[in-house]
């Protein structure tokens, strides 16, 4: 009895997580998370090109 109430906890818990990760508000700001570790890594290539050319 306990086990299927603990189950059905972590179901409701789960499926607020995924509901708050896809809700609209998030969207932009998980957008722009996306592209940081690319514009990370074209700042160091950047970087890297001036040190080669000095």
């Amino acid at each position: 009895m306990i086990s299927g109430i603990y189950t059905a906890v972590l179901i409701l818990i789960f499926l607020g997580i995924v509901a708050w990760a896809w809700s609209n508000q998030n969207k932009e700001k998980f957008e722009e998370l996306s592209y940081t570790a690319l514009q990370e890594d074209e700042d160091m290539t950047a970087t890297n090109e001036e040190k080669i050319h000095e």
